[in-house]
């Protein structure tokens, strides 16, 4: 007798869970048929458009990964579930990789996207619009290309994310 094979989920399964002041993003990407996968906060707005307001970018604080390239920062300027998502790789790799390291963005890195294919008249971001924030796993880049990002388990440890201010 045979034993069957691990079932594998249909489509791309995440989570995002908060321990000890360490935000967790993990679950399964299934690339047949799809490729992505993807968690999504709206803070309290006010709060968020003080903390964001004439801001440059972000800077995000990694608490490890598992290496992999592909993780993306997601901002929508509406509180709609659907819609125009603005994404920026979260790079290097290896900057994920290690406790500590870190990832400066800038609005500028941005893109306009809307399901996954670019809208090339979306209007510049600027932080006192962002009214939500979210990571995403996904083999699409924001030009609409598809990159090498496998199938399987991911993780991605954030320790902080906040807004810096140039000049």
């Amino acid at each position: 007798a045979h034993a069957a094979p691990p079932l594998r989920p249909s489509s791309s399964r995440a989570r995002m869970t908060v321990t000890r002041g360490v935000a967790t993003f993990e679950g399964e990407l299934v690339t047949a048929g799809g490729g992505f996968a993807s968690v999504r906060v709206a803070p309290p707005r006010a709060q968020l458009a003080r903390g964001l307001a004439g801001a440059s970018g972000l800077l995000l604080r990694s608490g490890g990964s598992d290496g992999r390239s592909g993780y993306k920062l997601t901002l929508k300027t509406d509180a709609a579930m659907d819609g125009i998502s603005y994404q920026a790789p979260l790079e290097p790799a290896a900057a994920l990789a290690a406790d500590g390291g870190t990832v400066r963005i800038p609005f500028s890195m941005f893109r306009g996207t809307f399901r996954g294919r670019p809208v090339p008249n979306a209007p510049p971001l600027r932080g006192e619009d962002v009214q939500q924030l979210g990571v995403m796993l996904s083999r699409y880049e924001a030009s609409g290309t598809t990159t090498n990002v496998p199938a399987g388990r991911f993780q991605l440890r954030l320790r902080s994310l906040e807004a810096y201010h140039d000049g």
